[in-house]
């Protein structure tokens, strides 16, 4: 299990990962989150494709730089890095010393995160752990748990869907959305989409029955499995079409060739690129050497 060692740390990894499966949960070690810029030790996904629900970080013993990864997830905007619903921080043999706690309590306060401190040495704790990962899921009856399950699994797509397309178009109205109908004085539902995105990803965290969910998430739901349906079929037709999607105008095919030095000028490299020729709209880019 990648960077630890000790047994007694991959036994209990072993025991995170057993509990989520039988608890329905798929589990993955040593997950990337993100662009593959972080690891998590282990995560609990409701299906193999979708992405972390309930993830934890274990340190051995206190360190320096202990729990990083979860400063880095949760210090890194939205649009970057998924936040999972839960958060486990379990330090195995020891304490977090105050001055560590101290760094830490802004995720504390404002992130669904739970610390365990010494677990390995204290039974009580452990027992703590364990029924909290048990009343994740048993405080509701089952067909309740599978609807809210598949509600969020289907919330967190969409908003997947729409950061993939802000990451393409950027965060102005795109040309593929610009023939849509917008009544006088209103935004495009794309461009509020971002602030509707922060919205059902708090309620995703904090909806723990299906009691807890609002009119306003079906209707924010709704919204964003419109726009997101509706930007993929205008971008397919688009470039179809040879349209760029992103600014309107002609996708073309053109090569830039890397020159060498003054002593040998010829180029070592090209690059092929499909895409826009007027703006940075890409369907693929690829170099090579020559």
């Amino acid at each position: 299990m990648g960077r630890h060692k000790d047994s007694d740390t991959l036994d209990f990894l072993k025991w995170i990962g057993k509990k989520g499966n039988d608890l329905g949960y798929h589990t993955e070690i040593e997950c990337p989150i993100g662009y593959n810029d972080y690891f998590i030790d282990i995560v609990w996904k409701y299906h193999e494709t979708d992405i972390p629900l309930i993830t934890f970080e274990v340190e051995t013993t206190n360190r320096n730089g202990i729990f990083k990864n979860t400063m880095k997830i949760f210090g890194t905007k939205q649009s970057r890095v998924q936040k999972p619903f839960r958060h486990f921080m379990v330090v195995l043999k020891n304490s977090l010393t105050e001055s560590q706690k101290s760094s830490l309590h802004i995720f504390l306060d404002h992130f669904n995160i739970s610390l365990y401190e010494n677990i390995f040495n204290d039974s009580k704790k452990r027992k703590e752990l364990e029924s909290e990962l048990d009343n994740l899921i048993s405080n509701q009856p089952r067909e309740d748990r599978t609807f809210l399950n598949l509600l969020k699994s289907n919330m967190m797509i969409n908003i997947s869907a729409i950061e993939y397309a802000f990451s393409k178009f950027g965060y102005n109205l795109p040309f593929l959305l610009k023939d849509d109908f917008i009544p006088l004085g209103e935004k495009h539902v794309y461009e509020k989409a971002f602030k509707m995105m922060e919205y059902l990803t708090d309620r995703i965290s904090t909806s723990r029955s299906i009691k807890d969910v609002k009119r306003k998430d079906f209707e924010i739901f709704i919204e964003l499995t419109k726009l997101a349906e509706r930007i993929d079929a205008k971008e397919s037709y688009l470039l179809s079409n040879g349209i760029c999607p992103k600014c309107g105008s002609k996708l073309t095919q053109r090569q830039i060739y890397h020159a060498g030095t003054e002593f040998d000028p010829e180029p070592y490299a090209v690059t092929y690129i499909d895409g826009c020729e007027s703006c940075d709209y890409e369907l693929n880019r690829e170099t090579i050497n020559m």
